[in-house]
């Protein structure tokens, strides 16, 4: 019986063995889908291995499938969207970042945390619950996008660290004390043992600038001492290689998570960040660019070096950016045909062709908000900020450069210029970029200005030949006509006993040029014998509105009149005929009215 019954026990303990290795299966599959799930998007570059550390500011929750917080919600928990669980959450009495997302303070279109200091070692901070020292993570690479808001007299700030006191893993986007005394410059840490054991970023704490900073630490931990290899790690800055060093940061003493908001015990930040990537390891050359090239597409900013040969003109150094054709670590070529200067887009070269040539986009730095009547003739108003153009060689070269016509693109969300109703928007250029009076107005052919296509907020100019060292800048055409109405001024009897000069008032729909606005432009008529006296801008004193004073050498009637194409507002814009609802006045000498006529003197 025994023998008999042992082929069916060994069935059914290979069926039980199958079930079970469908559940593992089953259980296994839905552990993975659930990872799948968690880490929706791919990172910037596609580069996945060894990410340890994704916030993402579009996506604060790691949940496409439901919207960002609205403006000005405090943010307690930044999601991981690595999937490795990372998550910022605010440490114990700091305060969470706060969502911004209204149209002002996006970075490109995407949403930013802003970080608040309060002091220097209060404000908005998290803890990541990543441990970056040596002795757990000796090797890393981090990425950080971020735009500095406010600088403090002192400069101490920084947007994240480990740091309890020695030389820990950190980066200072705005110390003075060991950056020259300038609170715009930065530091990175490089180690205790390293000589120097800082690296000093230029420019980095520059207001409403968009920057992204990048560390590569290459360490090697023997027993409590780190000492990486020689010249292994990197200080990168907007994508390009500005110091290769030797990591001796603490592999021990540091703090045992890394924080976002402050270098690890102070430190404040107070200004946006966009985007926070680490990695666990080394990355190659190839990886770096491809990061750097989707970051600077994603939030409209150069990170791939093209801006390397520009010389930062010091009028005119705020959001460098460009198109041109590079060399790649990748093999081949980079080529970008779109880049963006603030609330410039910049795109659509027609000769995009020849590697190492690019053409370099910056502005002046004045408010965007800001307005200025320096302004050639038959324009009314313009931006006072302005771009400056490079066509350069990688060689800091520039003959015989031309990336050919190109686009542009104005997004008037945040710009102080408003349209009068019509399609009148412009572009001046000029050579030196201080005076626009002389500047040029660009045209299709002489005397045929080029007006900006308006739609959805933006206004483009297509086909645009814009030279080495062009200035250049948004303005306002003026293409309304003037109309005028001439009427008896309001105190002015009718009829008119009382003397022979008699008052009208003429009225323009908008301020004129009184220099073109003379008695031999009005036209006279009635019975009277007439001549204009004078012409007076009187109440409210806005340049539209003007008392006539006629003066008759006999009784009778009294009309004025204005033809077309006699005044000019101040876009050269010539005056239709004036219209009018009561332009007469009687001049009677007969005050009682018996027939006889009696003395006006």
């Amino acid at each position: 019986m025994i023998t008999s019954k042992f082929p069916q026990f060994l069935k059914q303990l290979f069926c039980l063995k199958n079930k079970l290795f469908q559940f593992v299966l089953f259980f296994s599959f839905l552990i993975f889908s659930q990872n799948s799930w968690a880490q929706v998007d791919t990172p910037p570059g596609n580069v996945l291995p060894d990410l340890t550390i994704w916030y993402d500011a579009s996506d604060v929750d790691n949940n496409t499938a439901t919207a960002n917080p609205v403006d000005g919600t405090e943010i307690t928990t930044w999601v991981d969207k690595s999937g490795n669980g990372n998550d910022a959450v605010v440490r114990a009495g700091q305060s969470g970042a706060i969502m911004e997302t209204d149209a002002v303070e996006l970075i490109n279109g995407k949403p930013v945390l802003k970080f608040n200091r309060i002091s220097d070692f209060v404000g908005s901070v998290y803890d990541t619950g990543l441990d970056i020292r040596a002795s757990v993570m000796e090797d890393m690479t981090i990425f950080l996008v971020y735009k500095p808001k406010t600088i403090d007299p002192a400069g101490w700030q920084s947007p994240w660290g480990n740091d309890n006191g020695a030389w820990d893993r950190f980066y200072y986007s705005s110390l003075a004390a060991l950056a020259g005394n300038n609170a715009e410059n930065g530091v990175v840490s490089l180690g205790a043992s390293s000589s120097p054991t800082f690296k000093a970023i230029l420019e980095s704490g520059k207001l409403d600038e968009v920057y992204l900073q990048t560390t590569a630490y290459d360490g090697a931990v023997t027993g409590s001492s780190n000492s990486g290899p020689v010249d292994g790690s990197s200080v990168y800055f907007n994508g390009d290689l500005i110091e290769s060093f030797t990591d001796t940061t603490d592999p021990v003493n540091a703090f045992s998570q890394m924080s976002l908001g402050l270098d690890g015990d102070s430190g404040a930040f107070d200004g946006q960040i966009a985007e926070v990537l680490v990695y666990s390891r080394i990355l190659t050359a190839c990886e770096l660019e491809q990061i750097n090239n989707a970051l600077g597409l994603k939030y409209g900013k150069d990170f791939s070096g093209f801006t390397a040969s520009y010389d930062l003109n010091s009028s005119f150094n705020m959001n460098a950016n460009a198109i041109g054709i590079s060399g790649s670590a990748c093999g081949s070529t980079v080529q970008v045909d779109e880049a963006s200067s603030a609330q410039l887009t910049f795109n659509n070269p027609t000769s995009n062709d020849i590697a190492n040539e690019f053409l370099i986009i910056a502005h002046n730095n004045i408010p965007s908000t800001q307005l200025s009547g320096d302004v050639p003739a038959n324009t009314t108003t313009r931006l006072e900020r302005v771009w400056r153009a490079e066509e350069e060689k990688n060689t800091n070269a520039n003959a015989g450069v031309d990336l050919g016509l190109i686009d542009l693109t104005f997004d008037m969300s945040t710009l102080g210029l408003t349209s009068n109703g019509v399609n009148n928007f412009v572009l001046l250029i000029d050579d030196e970029g201080t005076n626009f009076s002389d500047a040029t107005v660009y045209e299709s052919a002489p005397g045929n200005p080029v007006y900006g296509t308006y739609a959805n907020g933006k206004v483009t100019f297509s086909g645009v030949n814009i030279d080495h060292e062009d200035k250049f800048t948004l303005a306002l055409f003026d293409v309304i006509v003037p109309t005028v109405t001439v009427e008896q001024a309001a105190a002015q009897a009718d009829p008119y006993f009382d003397g022979y000069d008699v008052r009208f008032t003429a009225t323009f729909s908008e301020a004129i040029d009184a220099a073109t606005f003379s008695c031999s432009d009005l036209v006279l008529g009635g019975t009277a014998t007439a001549t204009c006296t004078s012409i007076t801008e009187v109440a409210p004193f806005n340049k539209t509105t003007y008392e006539l004073v006629i003066t008759a050498t006999n009784a009778g009637t009294v009309t004025v009149a204005i033809p077309a194409n006699t005044v000019q507002d101040f876009g050269a814009n010539d005056n239709t005929a004036s219209s009018s609802v009561d332009n007469v006045v009687t001049i009677n000498d007969d005050r009682d009215g018996d027939g006889v006529i009696n003395s006006l003197d």
